[in-house]
């Protein structure tokens, strides 16, 4: 089954030859479900009942590779998020001493911390899960880009919290246990690059 975005579908049988042309250029074939491309064959052909023509115009082609990199960019997103919301849920919920402790004028401890992190990366990966369905319409995509901001803000603030929590009581007393010491290094580092990736990305959207 070949389906196209101008609803067009068609379901080429062993003997058929399917022919497609973007935007009257150079011809593709399919037959038997292979794509074959020939620059010497024209698109005029006598009429044959095994023979169907498909056009595809500028736009589907478009759409066609927007999609295609809409794709790959959240698989590539969703790869680098679920590894840290998985590291942060189990670390959260495992009971060590120093995951409760609170210090300063800080009322949530490390534990509390990796918690609310790793169901905000779930929400993120549910938000992108979605995001393709939701941005199609104009208050969608509003409410899309209200969402992705608001996620990106508390992120940045989150991490910073994480970060003064970590390094400022936990880290040089050495309270933790060394697995979740050297995760919280990685992953606060990870962050803080994220974090000011994603300032930048808002910072050069303004100037625009």
């Amino acid at each position: 089954m070949i389906e196209m975005n101008n609803s067009t579908s068609i379901a080429p049988g062993n003997n058929d030859v399917v022919i497609i042309t973007v935007n009257d250029n150079v011809p593709s074939f399919i037959i038997n479900n292979q794509i074959f491309t020939n620059k010497k064959i024209g698109t005029s052909l006598d009429y044959n009942p095994h023979i169907k023509t498909i056009n595809i115009d500028d736009d589907s082609a478009n759409n066609i590779l927007e999609e295609s990199v809409l794709c790959c960019g959240l698989c590539c997103i969703l790869t680098l998020i679920i590894p840290f919301m998985v590291g942060d849920l189990y670390f959260g919920f495992k009971e060590q001493p120093c995951l409760d402790q609170k210090f300063g004028g800080l009322h949530i401890g490390i534990g509390k911390w990796l918690l609310v992190s790793g169901f905000m990366l779930l929400s993120i990966i549910l938000s992108l899960i979605m995001a393709p369905c939701i941005i199609k319409s104009n208050v969608g995509l509003c409410l899309s880009i209200t969402i992705v901001l608001l996620f990106a803000f508390f992120f940045i603030a989150w991490t910073i919290i994480g970060a003064v929590i970590f390094w400022r009581y936990l880290e040089p007393d050495h309270l933790c246990d060394d697995n979740l010491t050297v995760y919280l290094w990685g992953r606060i580092i990870i962050g803080l690059i994220v974090s000011a990736c994603i300032c930048c990305g808002i910072k050069s959207s303004d100037t625009d």
